[in-house]
């Protein structure tokens, strides 16, 4: 094969393969970011279709567009995501171990005045806890719900949590 033909099939073949890294799809359920050497470029491309980019220089990184966006304390991110394992791991365990006659169940507390908590509140917060019951829970009241799930009369209560917090949620 002559000089110029190889050359003509690489040309080819380096347009093809540019052409194919130059383009990306976006669907109906994505958007897309495109980076260059890392930094974000533009606004995110949300419209389905058929899109072009600098081949591989830029990159694109694709994000379900179906995600809601946070409106909470950035800080709350890992206590309810790690709240919610221990909810799912609390009603699989229940589930799990039920056959067996171990019974696991969990108590959910809000708010008790308790020394950790009365040091941590100003006066005014402890004044209006800011549930629909206007108090916070003595801890007392924590430890009667664990005793009913404790106790041996429970037979039939498992994988379940109680929730003990004045009407919070």
């Amino acid at each position: 094969m002559s000089t110029s033909k190889l050359a003509g099939i690489a040309l080819l073949l380096a347009v093809a393969f540019s052409l194919f890294d130059g383009a990306y799809l976006v669907n109906e359920t994505e958007q897309v970011i495109i980076t260059q050497f890392g930094k974000p470029l533009g606004q995110p491309v949300v419209d389905p279709g058929l899109r072009f980019k600098v081949p591989f220089i830029q990159r694109v990184n694709r994000f379900e567009k179906r995600f809601l966006e946070w409106d909470g304390s950035p800080n709350q991110v890992p206590y309810a995501v790690s709240k919610g394992a221990v909810l799912s791991l609390i009603k699989s365990l229940g589930n799990a171990y039920a056959k067996e006659g171990v019974f696991v169940n969990g108590v959910e507390p809000g708010r008790a005045l308790t020394d950790m908590v009365v040091p941590r509140f100003s006066a005014e917060h402890i004044a209006d806890p800011g549930n629909p019951l206007g108090r916070y829970s003595d801890p007392e009241e924590v430890a009667e719900v664990a005793e009913v799930l404790l106790n041996e009369r429970n037979t039939y209560t498992t994988g379940s949590v109680w929730s003990v917090k004045g009407a919070t949620g």
